[in-house]
């Protein structure tokens, strides 16, 4: 195997016996040692480090260890407490906390079962994150997959070829967060920090500098509104440009989630997108 899910981590009993320290002064630094022994393993085994490993507990130091991180186990809904909206807020923390790849269970793991629209929505999301992935859930023989029927199976490829474009900017972004920190996803008040609105736009994530997504993560919207920090954008699909420092409404059907790139940047991912 060149990699695994490195569950849990986070749950050491106050009462546990442990090596040095006691286990509640062990407790928060648990979870990176955690990840340190699994790293550790498969830096042995695979020393030109082509492996992959997921990770889900964490605390401070645990982004020099962990390699992706995903989100936790959010219901497979569109609940706003444990659904697929706190995937937005959940990568946003977890960027602000200096980890710089996350990612998420395509369409939710627990609680469902999942539908189509639920599905359609998370994938778009998935799409425009690190690294795109999906889980059948706790309810595998219930809930909604990518290849449930035709339609879902057509805009999974969509969102998919979507995220191979995109790959050679999210892999540009990967050497910059190991050479500077800098996370992947970041708020907008990490591009545009002068600007008032961009301490209110915590419904969306940028990649980077240039790239803006805005999930639509309520059941039957068909819209969504950006707040675009300085510069000239221009929407990934319709090629439509607007002025950096508004806040924008536009119209968000399934299978074009509204997403907006710096005006300059991306010119070939944009022609495979928009070529899709």
């Amino acid at each position: 195997m060149r990699g695994w899910m490195a569950d849990f981590g986070e749950w050491l009993p106050f009462d546990a016996r442990t090596y040095s320290r006691s286990a509640p002064a062990t407790h928060n630094l648990y979870p990176a040692a955690w990840h340190e022994a699994n790293r550790a393993v498969l830096e042995e085994a695979y020393p030109n480090g082509d492996f992959v490993l997921l990770t889900r507990s964490g605390f401070t130091g645990s982004n020099r260890v962990a390699q992706v991180v995903w989100l936790g186990d959010q219901e497979a809904s569109f609940d706003e407490n444990d659904g697929l909206p706190t995937v937005v807020t959940a990568a946003l923390n977890l960027s602000l906390s200096g980890v710089p790849i996350v990612t998420h269970d395509i369409a939710g793991f627990s609680g469902g079962p999942s539908d189509q629209e639920l599905f359609m929505r998370w994938t778009e999301l998935g799409a425009f994150t690190p690294v795109m992935r999906t889980h059948e859930g706790l309810k595998g023989d219930a809930n909604h997959t990518f290849d449930t029927n035709a339609a879902t199976l057509d805009h999974f490829s969509q969102m998919s070829r979507i995220h191979a474009a995109l790959a050679p900017y999210f892999i540009a972004l990967a050497r910059e967060a190991r050479e500077t920190g800098r996370p992947i996803i970041r708020h907008t008040i990490m591009v545009d920090s002068d600007w008032d609105e961009s301490y209110r736009a915590h419904g969306q994530w940028m990649i980077g500098r240039d790239l803006v997504i805005v999930p639509v993560v309520e059941r039957g919207r068909r819209h969504a509104t950006a707040t675009l920090p300085e510069g000239a954008w221009e929407h990934v699909f319709t090629g439509v440009r607007y002025e950096g420092r508004s806040v924008v409404t536009v119209q968000a059907p399934i299978g074009m989630p509204a997403a907006f790139a710096r005006v300059g940047t991306l010119g070939e991912a944009l022609t495979a997108i928009r070529g899709n």
